[in-house]
């Protein structure tokens, strides 16, 4: 009758009295995995981070009990377990670093009136480190986040690994998660200009993705970027990227996946003919790591080969890229 009464609080979206409830139950059933589940997502729902992470450990070591086993291979393929272990990780990823490197075969890669990457260029940067910042108390509020970024972003010369330093761009700024439950963002950033080819001005975008199985058994991923320059010359620019594949989990940590992909731009004001569409596929290799007892792996390092098809105003072409996530 107890845990009843709890629930009906938390049911009522009265979580204090809820959680101070079922908190004086599971003294009484401490085994009751089911108990500190709920009340590490009540805490998560009330913004009580610090509670939240300590329930999670606790549901954490009560799962390896149930378990019985020792045996990492019994242990790393529970998906209960794993689920708990990524609550913890999003909980404890309030720094992360970023940092990536491409090549392409084609010529399209280089605008010498903009930045590539930021809205002059044909294509995404090809190179670039970001620096993320998730400040306490209001960085993570249940689901939402708020965080401050700093970004460099530069290209390659075309059919080249040299590095174009006329494209260095320099930015900062600051990104809002609104919504729990859909993985929507909205940053503002100054960009700041280093190479000649790089600019002086406020980026905003919107940033939707969705994804199915995206960690450890990824399916499919999308991702769309609405982007808006506030300075002279104001332009509006949408960069949409969709794959869809299958992965197979080579031993513990590691996750190959061929997959199908397709990626466009549209800009306003495009007098230099810079939207595109292309289509192809590859195979990502991604390797996980940086895991512990309780949190899931924080850190990867992917590799990215694709072969694309031009479309609408781009060349075909083999494209690589390697990625590290700390």
């Amino acid at each position: 009758f107890v845990a009843a009464l709890g629930y009906a609080y938390s049911n009522n979206d009265q979580p204090d009295q809820s959680i101070q409830i079922l908190e004086n139950v599971v003294e009484k059933d401490p085994e009751n995995l089911g108990l500190h589940k709920d009340l590490a997502y009540l805490s998560l729902r009330n913004s009580d981070n610090k509670a939240s992470k300590y329930w999670f450990k606790q549901a954490i070591d009560l799962r390896v009990a149930q378990l019985g086993s020792n045996q990492l291979d019994v242990i790393n393929k529970d998906n209960e377990l794993a689920n708990l272990r990524r609550e913890v990780r999003e909980l404890d990823d309030n720094f992360n670093f970023t940092a990536y490197f491409g090549y392409r075969q084609n010529n399209n890669t280089v605008n010498p009136t903009g930045a590539p990457g930021i809205l002059g260029g044909v294509i995404p940067s090809q190179g670039g480190v970001e620096l993320n910042y998730r400040p306490p108390i209001i960085g993570l509020r249940d689901g939402r986040t708020f965080t401050l970024f700093s970004r460099m972003l530069w290209s390659m010369e075309p059919d080249s690994f040299k590095v174009d330093s006329e494209t260095f761009q320099s930015t900062v700024g600051l990104r809002y998660k609104p919504f729990k439950t859909h993985n929507f963002n909205l940053s503002a950033e100054k960009l700041i200009k280093i190479g000649d080819s790089s600019q002086n001005n406020w980026l905003i975008r919107g940033m939707y993705g969705w994804t199915n199985g995206f960690d450890i058994n990824f399916g499919k991923q999308y991702f769309c970027v609405l982007c808006f320059l506030v300075e002279s010359p104001a332009i509006l620019s949408f960069f949409s990227d969709a794959r869809q594949g299958i992965s197979y989990n080579l031993w513990n940590n590691i996750v190959i996946t061929p997959h199908a992909v397709i990626d466009g731009r549209i800009q306003t004001k495009d007098e230099s003919n810079l939207s595109y569409l292309e289509a192809g596929g590859g195979l990502s290799l991604k390797y996980y790591f940086n895991q512990t007892r309780y949190s899931a792996p924080k850190s990867y390092i992917e590799f990215l080969f694709q072969y694309k098809v031009g479309i609408v105003n781009i060349e075909s072409g083999f494209n690589a890229i390697g990625i590290f996530r700390y």
